[in-house]
């Protein structure tokens, strides 16, 4: 899980987002999504339905991320209500539910998914995503929104991302335990099953 954008619930990513980033991705919703390839379809839902409409003049004229989103949950996702959207995109409605080991990736320079500097005793590291279930949390100084870039030989960038390589790192060792976990239940198995063969021959003599 490459840098989780945590809950997109009013008061979560939406929220939290810097400033210009904020503005910036609103702009580009704006203008490529509602006012863009898909203006002719909202403008004519919006023209036989009033609840459709208003939602997508707020959508259009609001001034932040989090009011556009929810303008867009409440009439325009297809969904029935602002609540019943978020069940349904949520990202963390899914994550919590993860039975298997997960390596979550995330940065404190992250513009974008800013949760890390809230990573406080009573905020998201006690949430069920970090307390249940077999998951680790890498948070890191740097690595911006999903590039994980080291440095490289005299002052470079390096554009090969260690981020991939901690996944890789983490998968394996989570292979390993795996693989140790079966050989030992295996060898637990032939264990009990031996006990049984002796009891049974104990008892036949």
């Amino acid at each position: 899980m490459n840098c989780p954008g945590y809950s997109t619930d009013r008061g979560g990513a939406f929220d939290r987002l810097w400033p210009a980033f904020d503005q910036y991705i609103l702009k580009t919703i704006r203008s490529f999504f509602l006012l863009g390839i898909h203006a002719e379809v909202f403008e004519a839902a919006a023209a036989t339905d009033p609840h459709v409409e208003a939602a997508y003049r707020r959508a259009i004229s609001t001034d932040n991320l989090a009011d556009c989103w929810d303008a867009i949950a409440e009439g325009l996702s297809g969904c029935g209500s602002v609540d019943e959207t978020h069940a349904c995109t949520n990202p963390m409605g899914t994550a919590e539910n993860i039975a298997v080991p997960a390596f979550v990736l995330n940065a404190l320079d992250d513009p974008v998914c800013t949760q890390a500097p809230r990573f406080m005793p009573g905020g998201e590291l006690n949430s069920p995503l970090f307390t249940q279930g077999p998951r680790v949390l890498l948070l890191s100084r740097l690595g911006s929104h999903c590039a994980y870039l080291g440095p490289g030989v005299f002052g470079w960038v390096n554009r090969t991302s260690w981020g991939d390589r901690r996944c890789l790192d983490f998968l394996e060792s989570a292979m390993a335990v795996a693989d140790a976990d079966a050989d030992a239940n295996l060898g637990q198995r032939e264990a009990d099953g031996n006990r049984k063969a002796d009891g049974a021959i104990g008892r036949g003599a």
